[in-house]
């Protein structure tokens, strides 16, 4: 639920390549794993925040999942343990008060930003179990053109 008073969001579309860890005996296994783990709909409604070239933060919101897919699985040097690897594309969307708002996000090079462990971001997914650590391995964002009025996100 958006608790704004801005009139307006702006829609994209953010896909990514993506890897996480998951505890397994066999590759066949860690997929299974990593897909119950990270099913779609842990991801609705989920908020994303994202920072410009000069470190502001934009939060986005996870409208829908178009897909997340697990499709390899490589044995780690730790016995049992397997990086997963797959691929998402997500529907979001960001309240903005005017035109100029938008073309300002569409100018931007917006970004996950960056852990302190590693130079690549890192999703943390709230599960009913735990929280999974989704790394992001490629990204892109891409801004649909022309504002949406918030009532018709809801209808």
């Amino acid at each position: 639920m958006l608790t704004t008073n801005l009139n307006f969001t702006a829609k994209g579309i953010y896909e990514a390549e993506v890897s996480t860890l998951v505890k397994a005996d066999h590759r066949k296994l860690a997929l299974i794993r990593a897909k119950e783990l990270l099913a779609a709909h842990h991801w609705n409604q989920a908020e994303v925040g994202f920072t410009d070239m000069q470190e502001r933060r934009h939060l986005l919101m996870v409208n829908q999942v178009d897909f997340m897919e697990w499709e390899r699985a490589v044995q780690t040097e730790e016995a049992s343990i397997y990086r997963v690897y797959g691929r998402m594309k997500l529907q979001v969307f960001t309240p903005v008060a005017t035109g100029y708002h938008e073309t300002y996000l569409n100018q931007s090079s917006l970004r996950l930003p960056r852990t302190l462990l590693s130079d690549k971001p890192v999703f943390i997914i709230e599960t009913l179990s735990r929280p999974v650590f989704v790394q992001v391995e490629e990204d892109r964002l891409t801004w649909k053109s022309g504002l949406r009025s918030v009532s018709s996100i809801h209808a």
